[in-house]
């Protein structure tokens, strides 16, 4: 895998636990996934994702699937200028597909600016971690 390829939406450098991901790799191309699906849900609540082939899973846990808001509607932003977002997978919410084992299912976060996109899981984390933390 090649650790110079370009990186969009993510923080510059970001990178998941190599070890982690090569182990959950392993376990998936034993059990014999063939691509996986790092979902995330819009503003609607419509889930969307890429099916991704195993070979390029190392790019797909460091953001590299993307979508142009402009283009896929739910994101919030309009307009063809708007910068891509990433999906980041939740290496532990994987599931295999039970009525496809060839398909892995991660919950993924959506990444704008090196940032949580607002309305995604990631930064609804970020809200509710604000909110317990202000009620302290």
């Amino acid at each position: 895998m090649a650790h110079d390829a370009p990186q969009f939406g993510v923080p510059h450098g970001f990178h998941q636990d190599r070890a982690q991901v090569a182990a959950l790799k392993q376990r998936l191309f034993d059990g014999g996934v063939k691509s996986c699906l790092a979902t995330f849900v819009d503003i609607y609540g419509i889930p969307k994702a890429k099916l991704t082939p195993i070979e390029s899973f190392e790019h797909l846990c460091d953001g590299s699937e993307l979508y142009t808001v402009g283009a896929v509607e739910g994101l919030g932003l309009a307009g063809p200028q708007e910068d891509e977002c990433a999906t980041v997978p939740d290496l532990e919410s994987a599931i295999v597909l039970p009525w496809d084992k060839t398909r892995a299912w991660f919950s993924s976060d959506l990444y704008y600016h090196g940032e949580p996109y607002a309305g995604t899981r990631a930064a609804s984390y970020g809200v509710c971690s604000r909110a317990q933390n202000s009620s302290a």
